[in-house]
């Protein structure tokens, strides 16, 4: 799983989060009766988009995507695309992504596409700069619940100055 954004292109704006996440969960499933590598059942503006963008970021399938000869050049930046008629998921590697968010940012408001910014801060930006924080939806809908988490990054920030100076310093060797 690399570095993941949505662009979107919807005729209406979303309400409100929570308009925003049924819309997303419904998408997301996946079960429109098209070939998710084409492009055709797109609207025409993430159809544009793909065509443009595929020239900086490669199709990993699909009728666009490079031999796997080319896909083993480094110098070839490649993402799964997952395409339905309002939106394009894109799965990036991270070491990549640095050299080709400029390019995803400024095709999505050529495109007049809303970027979602999975892997960063969820947050959904119209085209018009405009933004929506979908964290705001849990805070919420979730507020004064605990959930259990497998993993936190960043859990190292957690710890107060107070309790580092009574246990002492983390062992390097735990990353």
């Amino acid at each position: 799983m690399g570095y993941n954004i949505m662009l979107i292109d919807r005729k209406e704006r979303f309400k409100n989060c929570l308009e925003f996440d049924k819309w997303y969960n419904k998408t997301t499933e996946w079960k429109e009766n098209v070939d998710y590598n084409d492009y055709c059942h797109a609207t025409k503006n993430l159809q544009s988009f793909y065509l443009e963008i595929i020239g900086v970021i490669k199709p990993m399938n699909g009728k666009y995507a490079p031999s796997i000869e080319e896909q083993n050049n480094t110098d070839i930046i490649i993402a799964d695309y997952c395409i339905s008629k309002e939106a394009i998921y894109m799965d990036i590697a991270y070491s990549d992504i640095t050299n080709v968010f400029d390019n995803i940012v400024s095709l999505a408001k050529k495109h007049n596409l809303a970027l979602f910014d999975i892997s960063s801060n969820c947050i959904l930006i119209y085209n018009d700069g405009s933004y929506m924080q979908i964290n705001d939806m849990f805070y919420e809908n979730f507020k004064g619940m605990n959930f259990d988490a497998c993993t936190v990054v960043g859990n190292c920030l957690m710890i107060s100055r107070e309790c580092i100076e009574k246990t002492g310093y983390l062992d390097e060797i735990y990353g």
